[in-house]
């Protein structure tokens, strides 16, 4: 439990530094090869990104290694799955990534989407008046 309670904090912290727009503390939770693989997935790295809550989804830690979820909310809604360790007393994310199936647009973006498979919107066919 003591485990548990630990990461939490830590989760914590990193989450309101993510919301505040605080990245140099949202980094600093998170080692520089995990920080790189967000960046490359597309991660949300950049401050002031829309992001105004989180909610902890789920935390589980086992001696020096963890696990949590959170999502965040704002103009749109993703999930932060980390995987943690505490190889010097403290916690550092080893892996962090952004599930597309847990990832949720702002509802202007879904609106505006570009039809699938084009780079073009769908568009009523033009009909010349006569």
């Amino acid at each position: 439990m003591e485990d548990e309670d630990s990461l939490r904090e830590a989760v914590e912290a990193q989450a309101k530094a993510r919301i505040t727009g605080d990245i140099a503390t949202f980094a600093s939770y998170v080692t520089p090869q995990a920080l790189l693989r967000l960046h490359r997935q597309g991660g949300p790295l950049r401050a002031g990104q829309g992001t105004w809550r989180y909610e902890i989804l789920d935390i589980t830690a086992a001696g020096d290694t963890g696990s949590s979820d959170v999502r965040y909310k704002g103009s749109g809604s993703y999930v932060l799955r980390t995987r943690w360790e505490r190889p010097d007393g403290l916690w550092r994310a080893v892996m962090v990534e952004m599930p597309p199936e847990l990832s949720r647009d702002s509802w202007w973006r879904r609106v505006l989407r570009l039809e699938r498979g084009s780079g073009q919107p769908s568009v009523a066919e033009r009909r010349d008046l006569r």
